[in-house]
């Protein structure tokens, strides 16, 4: 299975790299938004984890455009540091399949929610 994570922080970055890694998946990360369809366009994704700050867009914005492109059936996780009800808010009439929170993020975790994505 081939994931997309787009994620400002370098540091969160590796992280969730190293994790997926580990656990034999093939991600692709990025920290811009502009980089989505270059990626779409050459790789075959099965699922996208984003964080809710790029470095040129927000996550809201990424996901709201890439929902509405060719691309927009494919899974899409947010892994935020943000508080629940302020990721609630901030979702709010976006499809997102599932979120996880920073504070909650463990190698199990993440890799139960792709295995259940991309089967």
């Amino acid at each position: 299975m081939q994931i997309l994570h787009l994620e400002y922080s370098a540091f969160f970055r590796k992280i969730i790299h190293d994790m997926l890694v580990e656990a034999g998946f093939d991600p692709i990360s990025t920290k811009s938004g502009k980089d989505l369809y270059k990626i779409l366009a050459t790789e075959d994704i099965d699922v996208i984890i984003t964080g809710l700050e790029l470095s040129d867009m927000t996550g809201e914005e990424m996901i709201k455009d890439f929902r509405e492109s060719k691309f927009g059936d494919l899974p899409v996780v947010v892994i935020t540091g943000s508080e629940m009800s302020e990721v609630r808010e901030r979702l709010k009439g976006l499809f997102i399949d599932d979120f996880i929170l920073k504070t909650q993020l463990t190698q199990d975790r993440l890799i139960d929610c792709m295995e259940r994505l991309g089967s």
